[in-house]
């Protein structure tokens, strides 16, 4: 275990191919959280101790790649968690593996693979696993943990912009519903991204797939600050603090924002053509 957590493919060889050794027990073997030495491989991204693992002549590899610690994690989870995309690609292209059944298998908390990505802002592990063949983008997109907590909620929490772009922006992607897909306490991504300090980006990152994209980004940004303080009036919810005044589902009427600010910008454009006549 301490071998493939370090990636020290030699020792490990050493350890495996040892005349005395029973490999299949030591790789079945686990330390105090669950994790095996795949497990903990994995969540270093050690390709080369992966394959080893996985290829030995005793490995009962398709059992290897579901195997969860005590959480429930899975090796393609960990290293989705680190933006490991070579180590995920190794376990998803495994001719063992059953990427279909991976990509939407969760841990204890609910969380997926696909969620540890976006919560870490990892854009190439998030598109690699959207974009993989044997994968459900539709449906990993709308899983939900044990609170509710989309993948969308993640990436917005930590304020990725990438991740919720590529998200939203997927061929495969719902995005309007994937705004209002509510948590356990009321809470949408939407309400998350106006309610975060950097409200203004976030909000217009994410409403820009709904946007008419024909107008000035300098318009456009300006509608979503006017629209945000508008609703903020409105509701008792200020842009320059992270504290919602009212309920959080008060905050559902962001849900027209979109149409708003598509005939908010029409109207300003107008407004700057008339003058510069």
């Amino acid at each position: 275990m301490h071998a493939a957590h370090g990636g020290h493919e030699g020792a490990m060889s050493l350890l495996l191919n040892h005349p005395r050794a029973d490999a299949v027990a030591m790789m079945a073997q686990r330390n105090e959280r669950g994790a095996t030495a795949l497990l903990l491989a994995a969540f270093g991204g050690h390709e080369g101790a992966m394959s080893l693992l996985l290829n030995h002549p005793r490995a009962d590899a398709a059992a290897m790649l579901v195997q969860q610690n005590k959480s429930g994690a899975t090796a393609l989870m960990l290293a989705a968690h680190g933006g490991h995309e070579g180590a995920m690609t190794l376990l998803l292209n495994h001719p063992c593996a059953d990427a279909a059944a991976m990509t939407v298998q969760h841990d204890k908390s609910g969380t997926t693979a696909l969620m540890h990505a976006a919560h870490g802002g990892h854009e190439g592990a998030v598109s690699l696993l959207l974009n993989h063949p044997r994968a459900d983008a539709a449906a990993m997109m709308v899983q939900q943990t044990e609170r509710g907590v989309t993948t969308l909620m993640h990436a917005v929490h930590g304020g990725h912009e990438g991740a919720m772009s590529l998200l939203l922006n997927h061929p495969r992607a719902y995005a309007a519903a994937m705004m209002v897909q509510q948590n356990k306490s009321g809470m949408t991504a939407l309400m998350s991204a106006a309610s975060n300090a950097g409200a203004l980006d976030l909000v217009t990152e994410m409403l820009s797939p709904l946007l008419d994209n024909d107008h000035p980004d300098d318009v456009r940004d300006e509608c979503v600050r006017l629209l945000l303080e508008q609703h903020g009036a409105a509701t008792g919810f200020s842009l320059s603090s992270p504290v919602l005044s009212r309920s959080f589902r008060e905050l559902s009427q962001l849900a027209r924002v979109p149409q708003l600010i598509n005939d908010a910008v029409v109207s300003m454009a107008f407004e700057r053509e008339q003058q510069q006549e």
